[in-house]
Protein backbone atom coordinates (compact mmCIF):
# COMPACT_ATOMS: atom_id res chain seq x y z
CA UNK A 1 0.00 0.00 0.00
CA UNK A 2 2.84 2.61 0.48
CA UNK A 3 4.65 1.66 -2.34
CA UNK A 4 1.37 2.46 -4.32
CA UNK A 5 0.97 5.64 -2.96
CA UNK A 6 4.53 6.77 -3.11
CA UNK A 7 4.28 5.86 -6.70
CA UNK A 8 1.21 7.50 -7.11
CA UNK A 9 2.39 10.59 -5.48
CA UNK A 10 5.87 10.87 -8.11
CA UNK A 11 3.29 10.93 -10.90
CA UNK A 12 1.31 13.65 -9.82
CA UNK A 13 4.55 15.43 -8.98
CA UNK A 14 5.90 14.53 -12.72
CA UNK A 15 2.77 15.46 -14.17
CA UNK A 16 2.24 18.85 -12.13
CA UNK A 17 6.13 19.98 -12.83
CA UNK A 18 5.41 18.97 -16.70
CA UNK A 19 2.67 21.23 -16.97
CA UNK A 20 4.66 23.90 -14.97
CA UNK A 21 7.42 23.68 -17.77
CA UNK A 22 5.01 23.76 -20.12
CA UNK A 23 3.16 26.14 -19.25
CA UNK A 24 6.36 28.36 -18.24
CA UNK A 25 7.95 27.84 -21.87
CA UNK A 26 4.11 29.30 -23.32
CA UNK A 27 4.69 32.47 -21.13
CA UNK A 28 8.17 33.22 -21.96
CA UNK A 29 7.98 32.83 -25.79
CA UNK A 30 4.79 35.40 -26.19
CA UNK A 31 6.22 37.80 -23.25
CA UNK A 32 8.06 40.84 -24.84
CA UNK A 33 11.22 40.42 -22.92
CA UNK A 34 11.14 36.81 -22.02
CA UNK A 35 14.29 34.98 -21.26
CA UNK A 36 16.41 33.91 -24.24
CA UNK A 37 17.80 30.49 -24.83
CA UNK A 38 19.48 31.74 -27.56
CA UNK A 39 20.56 35.18 -29.38
CA UNK A 40 17.07 36.98 -29.99
CA UNK A 41 16.85 38.40 -33.01
CA UNK A 42 13.83 38.96 -35.67
CA UNK A 43 12.36 36.29 -37.76
CA UNK A 44 14.70 38.01 -41.01
CA UNK A 45 18.15 37.93 -38.73
CA UNK A 46 18.01 41.62 -38.58
CA UNK A 47 17.58 42.98 -35.63
CA UNK A 48 20.17 42.38 -32.68
CA UNK A 49 19.34 43.01 -28.51
CA UNK A 50 22.21 44.47 -27.06
CA UNK A 51 22.98 45.02 -23.17
CA UNK A 52 24.18 48.94 -22.94
CA UNK A 53 27.52 47.72 -21.82
CA UNK A 54 27.53 47.12 -25.55
CA UNK A 55 25.68 50.17 -26.58
CA UNK A 56 28.27 51.74 -24.91
CA UNK A 57 30.83 50.43 -26.74
CA UNK A 58 29.56 51.40 -30.29
CA UNK A 59 29.00 54.80 -28.77
CA UNK A 60 33.00 55.40 -28.02
CA UNK A 61 33.68 54.25 -30.74
CA UNK A 62 31.73 56.37 -33.20
CA UNK A 63 30.53 53.20 -34.80
CA UNK A 64 26.50 53.55 -34.22
CA UNK A 65 24.17 56.43 -34.81
CA UNK A 66 22.36 56.14 -31.73
CA UNK A 67 18.33 57.08 -32.41
CA UNK A 68 15.79 57.50 -30.09
CA UNK A 69 12.26 56.33 -30.71
CA UNK A 70 10.62 58.01 -27.89
CA UNK A 71 8.41 61.06 -28.37
CA UNK A 72 9.78 64.71 -28.67
CA UNK A 73 9.13 65.70 -25.56
CA UNK A 74 10.86 63.05 -23.71
CA UNK A 75 13.89 63.01 -26.03
CA UNK A 76 13.77 66.94 -25.27
CA UNK A 77 13.99 66.23 -21.78
CA UNK A 78 16.60 63.55 -21.27
CA UNK A 79 18.74 61.73 -24.16
CA UNK A 80 21.81 59.43 -24.89
CA UNK A 81 24.03 62.79 -26.09
CA UNK A 82 24.31 62.76 -29.99
CA UNK A 83 21.29 60.78 -30.45
CA UNK A 84 18.58 61.75 -33.09
CA UNK A 85 14.89 61.11 -32.32
CA UNK A 86 13.04 59.73 -34.83
CA UNK A 87 9.81 58.73 -32.57
CA UNK A 88 7.39 55.48 -34.38
CA UNK A 89 3.92 57.97 -34.04
CA UNK A 90 2.35 59.86 -34.69
CA UNK A 91 3.02 58.70 -38.46
CA UNK A 92 3.32 62.36 -40.00
CA UNK A 93 6.25 63.10 -37.55
CA UNK A 94 7.98 59.56 -38.42
CA UNK A 95 8.08 60.09 -41.76
CA UNK A 96 9.29 63.50 -41.87
CA UNK A 97 11.87 62.36 -38.98
CA UNK A 98 13.01 59.65 -41.62
CA UNK A 99 13.10 61.98 -44.14
CA UNK A 100 15.14 64.62 -42.49
CA UNK A 101 17.87 61.91 -41.73
CA UNK A 102 18.01 59.90 -44.77
CA UNK A 103 21.35 60.74 -45.45
CA UNK A 104 22.08 59.67 -42.16
CA UNK A 105 20.84 56.26 -42.64
CA UNK A 106 22.26 55.88 -45.37
CA UNK A 107 26.08 56.03 -44.33
CA UNK A 108 27.73 52.86 -44.24
CA UNK A 109 27.31 52.94 -39.73
CA UNK A 110 25.41 50.90 -37.79
CA UNK A 111 21.93 51.94 -35.89
CA UNK A 112 21.48 51.87 -32.63
CA UNK A 113 17.85 52.23 -31.39
CA UNK A 114 16.15 52.72 -27.60
CA UNK A 115 13.46 53.29 -26.01
CA UNK A 116 12.01 53.17 -22.45
CA UNK A 117 13.27 49.88 -21.68
CA UNK A 118 12.22 46.51 -22.72
CA UNK A 119 8.71 46.65 -22.45
CA UNK A 120 8.51 49.58 -24.41
CA UNK A 121 8.12 47.87 -28.11
CA UNK A 122 8.90 51.38 -30.09
CA UNK A 123 12.84 50.47 -30.92
CA UNK A 124 11.38 47.49 -32.45
CA UNK A 125 8.57 49.22 -34.11
CA UNK A 126 10.70 51.37 -35.84
CA UNK A 127 13.45 49.33 -36.83
CA UNK A 128 10.52 47.07 -38.63
CA UNK A 129 9.65 50.40 -40.26
CA UNK A 130 12.90 51.31 -41.34
CA UNK A 131 13.03 47.80 -42.83
CA UNK A 132 9.92 48.49 -44.61
CA UNK A 133 11.45 51.37 -46.59
CA UNK A 134 14.19 49.59 -47.66
CA UNK A 135 16.70 49.67 -44.99
CA UNK A 136 18.73 46.43 -45.24
CA UNK A 137 21.65 46.73 -42.90
CA UNK A 138 21.24 45.23 -39.41
CA UNK A 139 19.81 47.28 -36.34
CA UNK A 140 21.07 47.16 -32.63
CA UNK A 141 18.26 47.40 -29.87
CA UNK A 142 19.44 48.82 -26.63
CA UNK A 143 17.53 45.90 -24.61
CA UNK A 144 16.65 47.74 -21.52
CA UNK A 145 16.66 50.78 -22.70
CA UNK A 146 17.36 54.22 -22.02
CA UNK A 147 17.11 53.64 -18.09
CA UNK A 148 19.87 51.61 -18.28
CA UNK A 149 21.91 53.93 -20.00
CA UNK A 150 21.09 56.32 -17.69
CA UNK A 151 21.74 54.15 -14.49
CA UNK A 152 25.27 52.88 -15.96
CA UNK A 153 25.81 56.61 -15.44
CA UNK A 154 26.75 56.84 -19.64
CA UNK A 155 26.59 60.52 -21.35
CA UNK A 156 23.11 61.84 -21.13
CA UNK A 157 21.80 65.14 -22.42
CA UNK A 158 19.02 66.85 -20.69
CA UNK A 159 17.18 70.08 -21.52
CA UNK A 160 19.58 72.73 -20.23
CA UNK A 161 22.14 70.63 -22.17
CA UNK A 162 23.84 68.96 -18.73
CA UNK A 163 25.08 65.61 -18.95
Amino acid sequence: MMIAEMKKIIKDSLFIILISAALAMAVNYFHPSGFSLISKRDAAGKIAFISGIEAKIKFDRKSAVFIDSRDGTEFINRHIEGAINIPVSPESISNKKIKEHLGLLKEPVELLIYCNGESCGTSRDLAKKLFSIGYSRHIYILKKGFPEWESLGYPVKNRDGLK
